[in-house]
């Protein structure tokens, strides 16, 4: 379920709360404006919901990645500093019966950790703009097999984000209506 307003409903919210004087002309910034800035802003949310106890709504579960060479890309949408446990995040092998253990050192991977053949491992890598590399395997320090599961943050889009979220959004984005505003009267 998504939120209930608009894109320009939240756009008008938005503008409101930033532009107390309602001027369009004298702040420079229009309602179709602040519309433009909406994705950016779900974005900035979502970054911003993921360190705190709510991240939760933003978890998904992204099955069937297949491993090649012991890593496997996660997709854009995946926030991968989400991966670790105190994220709520795991890592799941098809060949493993327990969820993998993160470690924080890649090169700690190629070498044998406690639990051999019966434990995995993983560690991840890159940003949150094109999507993380997990990086997988074995207690003994071989490379991981077969397929693994994710369950991580996702960034929503303005169409799947959860409708409890609804005035956060329009609060962000009145944030950078203002932030916007104010550089344009420096100029």
């Amino acid at each position: 379920m998504a939120i209930s307003l608009t894109r320009v409903q939240v756009a008008e919210k938005a503008w409101n709360r930033a532009n107390p004087t309602w001027d369009e002309e004298a702040n420079g910034l229009s309602v179709p404006d602040v519309e433009q800035m909406i994705d950016e802003a779900v974005k900035k949310l979502c970054d911003l919901i993921a360190q705190t106890p709510r991240y939760r709504r933003l978890q998904v579960t992204t099955s069937a990645l297949s491993l090649s060479s012991g890593q496997a890309t996660l997709p854009d949408n995946v926030m991968p500093d989400t991966l670790t446990d105190d994220r709520g995040g795991r890592v799941m092998s098809s060949a493993l019966t327990y969820p993998l253990n993160y470690l924080p050192n890649i090169t700690d991977l190629k070498y044998p950790q406690p639990g051999g053949a019966e434990v995995g491992f993983f560690h991840v890598q890159g940003g949150n703009s094109s999507g993380g590399i997990v990086y997988c395997s074995l207690g003994t320090g071989a490379n991981l097999t077969g397929t693994i599961t994710v369950i991580a943050c996702a960034y929503q889009t303005f169409s799947t984000l959860a409708p409890e979220f609804e005035d956060d959004l329009i609060e962000v984005l009145a944030d950078m209506a203002r932030e916007k505003m104010a550089g344009m009267r420096r100029q």
